[in-house]
C-alpha cells in the first residue's frame, strides 16, 4: 500500500509512513472494548465513556483491511495464517483486559466498604460529642449561669435598697421644701386678708364698668390675700349687690365717694366685696337717703318699668326732661343750656361725662326701656319733639 499523504510505498501493516511520518488514518480502525476497564460495565460499539462510572474508554487501533490495496493482499492461506496470528495476539490482550476489569471491580468494592466504615466512625464520634456536651459541658454552663443570676439578684437587691434610700431622701427634701414654701406663704402680708371670711370695709369713688358692673375705685393700690392666692396692686374692687334689694346708681352718681362693708373674696384674679351696707361720704346709708319732693320728675325710672298709664298725664316738656333725667343720673352733661341749667339745680346731679363720651351701654335694661317709652310718647304728642332753648 502507499502513504495517503506522500504516496510512499509502505508495508501492508504499516501505521506510520516511513517517509513523512504521518499516521495513516484510513488504514487504522478503532475497536471499542466489550467491557469497561474501570468498573467492568458492558460497553457498546462507539462508546467514548463508560455509561456506569464515566471513565474514558480507550479504543484499540487495528489495520482496516478495506483500505489495503488488492495487490498487497496475501493468498487465502497467508491471510488465514495472518488472521490466526492476529487472533493469537488479540486473545492474550482480551484476557488481560478482563482480568484488569475484575481487579478494578474488586477495588471499587473495597473503596465502598472503606467509605462506609469512615461514615459510621464519624457518626459514632458525633454521638459521643453530643453525650459529652449534654452531660458535662452543659451542666457546667447551667452552674455558671445560676451563679451569674445569683449575682444579678444580689445587685438588684442593692440597687433596690439604694433606690429606696434615694426615694426617702427625695421625699424628705420635698417635704422640707413644702414646709418652707408654706412658711414663706405665711410670711406674705397683704392689706386685706380675706381667708377667714370676715367683713371688711372698702372706701373709694363709685363707678360702673362697660359691662354694667358696679365698681369702687380705690384711692391707692392695695393687696389682697385669699388662702393661697395673693393679688397685689389692685386698683378697683367689684361690688356684689346680690344680698341687697336696691341699685347703687339709683342713689349715687359716678364719682361719688362711698364706703362699703361686706365679705371680700377673689375670683378670676379679681377682688369682689359682697355688700351688706353702702354708705355715702357722710356715713349715711344711701338706700335710706330721702329725696326732696319734686327733685325727680319720675323717681323710680331707673329701677321700675314704666307703662303708658304712668306717663299719660305728663306734658311735652316733662316727657323730655324725664327722658334726659335717666341720662343725668349717670353724670351726663348736656349741650342744651336749658337742660344743663335744669339739672345743675338738682342736689343729686353731678355732671362728669361729656355728651360725646356718653354711651347707652352705661344704662341698665330698665333705663333703656323707659327712655324709649318716654321718647315715643314725646314724639307722638309732637313729631318735632320738645323745642329746647326757646
Amino acid at each position: 500500500m502507499r502513504c495517503e499523504y506522500c504516496g510512499k510505498e509502505l508495508k501492508s501493516d504499516a501505521i506510520f509512513c516511513t517517509a513523512c511520518g504521518k499516521k495513516q488514518e484510513k488504514l487504522v480502525k478503532k475497536i471499542t472494548p466489550l467491557f469497561c476497564t474501570n468498573c467492568g460495565n458492558k460497553l457498546k460499539e462507539g462508546d467514548g465513556f463508560c455509561t456506569s462510572c464515566g471513565a474514558k474508554v480507550e479504543a484499540t487501533e487495528v489495520i482496516d483491511s478495506a483500505f489495503v490495496e488488492p495487490q498487497q493482499v496475501q493468498p487465502q492461506k497467508a491471510a488465514t495464517s495472518q488472521q490466526a496470528q492476529s487472533n493469537q495476539r488479540t486473545t492474550p490482550q482480551t484476557e488481560a483486559t478482563q482480568a484488569k476489569q475484575k481487579d478494578s471491580s474488586g477495588s471499587s468494592k473495597k473503596v465502598l466498604i472503606i467509605v462506609v466504615v469512615i461514615i459510621f466512625f464519624l457518626l459514632l464520634c458525633a454521638l459521643g460529642f453530643m453525650f459529652l456536651y449534654n452531660n458535662v459541658l452543659n451542666s457546667d454552663e447551667d452552674r455558671i449561669e445560676k451563679d451569674y443570676d445569683d449575682d444579678d439578684d444580689e445587685d438588684d437587691d442593692k440597687k433596690e435598697e439604694k433606690s429606696t434610700e434615694a426615694d426617702e431622701a427625695t421625699t424628705e427634701a420635698a417635704t422640707e421644701a413644702t414646709t418652707e414654701a408654706e412658711e414663706d406663704k405665711e410670711e406674705v402680708k397683704a392689706d386685706y386678708d380675706l381667708t377667714d371670711k370676715a367683713d371688711i370695709t372698702i372706701e373709694g369713688t363709685f363707678s360702673e364698668s362697660n359691662s354694667g358692673d358696679y365698681i369702687i375705685k380705690l384711692a391707692q393700690n392695695l393687696s389682697f390675700k385669699d388662702g393661697d392666692t395673693v393679688l397685689e396692686d389692685i386698683k378697683s374692687v367689684r361690688i356684689d349687690m346680690s344680698d341687697l334689694d336696691y341699685k347703687i346708681n339709683d342713689h349715687a352718681s359716678k364719682g361719688d365717694v362711698i364706703k362699703i362693708t361686706g365679705q371680700g373674696y377673689t375670683q378670676d384674679d379679681k377682688v369682689y366685696i359682697k355688700a351688706k351696707t353702702v354708705l355715702d361720704d357722710e356715713g349715711k346709708d344711701i338706700s335710706e337717703t330721702e329725696e326732696l319732693d319734686g327733685d325727680y320728675i319720675i323717681e323710680n325710672s331707673s329701677r321700675e318699668l314704666l307703662s303708658e298709664d304712668d306717663i299719660k298725664d305728663l306734658s311735652l316738656q316733662q316727657l323730655n326732661y324725664a327722658k334726659n333725667e335717666i341720662y343725668a343720673r349717670h353724670g351726663r352733661k348736656f349741650a342744651s343750656k336749658e337742660l344743663q341749667d335744669y339739672f345743675n339745680s338738682k342736689d343729686w346731679y353731678n355732671g362728669t361725662v361729656e355728651p360725646e363720651d356718653f354711651s347707652d351701654n352705661m344704662l341698665n335694661d330698665v333705663e333703656l326701656a323707659n327712655a324709649k317709652l318716654l321718647k315715643d310718647r314725646e314724639y307722638t304728642l309732637d313729631p318735632a319733639g320738645y323745642p329746647l332753648d326757646k
